[in-house]
């Protein structure tokens, strides 16, 4: 038995300069002052660049910037300031940034990615904000930002919003004034609903708010009907609004990882979806009926649900691409699932199949087929892997024997593949052994 190697401590860094001896800290603490100094000289050095080409852009990404210095609030006509991936605290911003009328001009604000947690209160009603009220752009995504002021309602202009990966607990009523939103990200905060008046939002394009705490959305949603993309997964939605019918241009749709038991019956008028993503829900056979006539769909993700059965109609979404019903109850897939001449992909594992219909010999374009878990599943159509496009089957975890046709096709059928196809078999017999 070998030696344990011993434990390393951490470096210094890793443990954010804790615990150093006091000249240590001495030592580090006047390195770190000498970075921000030379990196801020830098900085003002840009600025007076800026100001004598009298430029309209501040632009500084991923610099190591601490602060913004009031002698950037001094140039005049500007449109644009990326201060993203830096080191900026909210304290560090100072107040006149969200007061001066040099920045009347402003159209674009970015601020993501640095270390922010609160944006300022207008309580003493000096106005802040006001001068911003040309943005039409703002980004404070990836920062720690736990609550936003309803001054932000002022800003009308606003065409995109990018709000993600902070901790917003609170979705005021006021940001509904952004009528021109056609860009709204708020994922991965702490959000538990809309207000009801983004039926104000009628441009809306394109709605994500993965990863919060919605537990429903309002009624109203059915107003934002130029919406083409609504991601709403990993939340707690039991179920939708009926009006989401009016959402005739939606062509993306994700509600993967919610509570829906139910789909409403009126998902059946979007006919525009192209892309549904609908695992880890619980949803049964009937639900699946309302999807039946969405002949555009070339996504459909509907794995780890409680499906038994899909329906024969299921056949009608002939523009399929990729497919996945994995790790539901189904014992059978209907023939008609034949008509998917488009697919790629598909995902089958961990069902309860004994044999599939031999028409998925008709899946000419077929990449990958995956089968791992089917445990019972032992008839397979020889022929569904003779595409030239064919790159992978996964036989792990079931019982189909591997085809003679397999290794060298009827002579005349296909040609000999350069380079061939994988099945993934498992190493100590099961699924994918060869037939003796």
């Amino acid at each position: 038995m070998g030696k344990k190697k011993p434990k390393v401590p951490p470096k210094p860094w890793q443990n954010g300069f804790e615990g150093l001896s006091e000249g240590m800290e001495t030592f580090w603490t006047s390195a770190r002052d000498g970075i921000y100094e030379r990196r801020n000289d830098s900085l003002m050095e840009y600025i007076e660049k800026v100001d004598l080409e009298q430029g309209k852009e501040v632009a500084c990404p991923r610099s190591g910037y601490a602060i913004i210095p009031e002698r950037m609030l001094e140039l005049k006509g500007l449109e644009s300031i990326n201060f993203s991936y830096n080191l900026v605290t909210d304290d560090n911003i100072p107040q006149a940034f969200w007061l001066t009328p040099t920045l009347s001009t402003l159209t674009c604000l970015d601020l993501s990615h640095n270390r922010i947690g609160s944006l300022p209160d207008d309580r003493e009603e000096q106005g802040l904000y006001k001068n911003l009220s040309n943005l039409t752009i703002l980004r404070l995504n990836h920062n720690e930002i736990t609550e936003l002021p309803a001054e932000l309602g002022l800003l009308t202009k606003l065409v995109e919003v990018n709000l993600a990966n902070n901790e917003i607990t609170d979705f005021r009523e006021e940001f509904s004034n952004w009528k021109p939103l056609t860009s709204l990200d708020v994922s991965q905060n702490q959000i538990s609903s809309f207000p009801s008046a983004m039926a104000n939002w009628s441009e809306l394009k394109d709605l994500r708010a993965k990863n919060n705490k919605l537990i429903a959305m309002p009624d109203t949603l059915g107003a934002c009907s130029k919406l083409e993309k609504l991601n709403i997964a990993h939340n707690a939605l039991q179920e939708l609004p009926e009006s989401i019918m009016a959402l005739a241009k939606l062509e993306e749709l994700d509600l993967t990882e919610n509570g829906l038991a139910v789909l409403p019956e009126q998902m059946m008028y979007l006919h525009s979806l192209k892309k549904l993503y609908l695992g880890g829900n619980t949803l049964k056979p009937p639900s699946i009926n309302h999807l039946c006539g969405l002949t555009k769909l070339e996504d459909l993700f509907v794995w780890r649900n409680l499906l038994t059965t899909i329906p024969k109609d299921i056949g009608n979404l002939v523009n399929l691409r990729r497919v996945s019903f994995s790790k539901n109850k189904m014992k059978a897939l209907p023939a008609e699932c034949g008509e998917w001449t488009k697919v790629e992909e598909v995902y089958l594992n961990g069902n309860d199949f004994e044999k599939l219909p031999n028409s998925i010999a008709e899946w000419k374009n077929l990449v990958e087929l995956h089968l791992r878990g089917c445990q019972n599943l032992s008839v397979l159509n020889p022929k569904v892997a003779y595409p030239l496009t064919l790159m992978r089957i996964d036989l792990r975890e079931t019982q189909v024997e591997w085809y003679d046709e397999w290794d060298v096709p009827p002579k005349g059928e296909i040609p000999k593949r350069i380079p061939p196809f994988y099945i993934k078999i498992d190493k100590k017999g099961g699924g994918g052994k060869k037939k003796k």
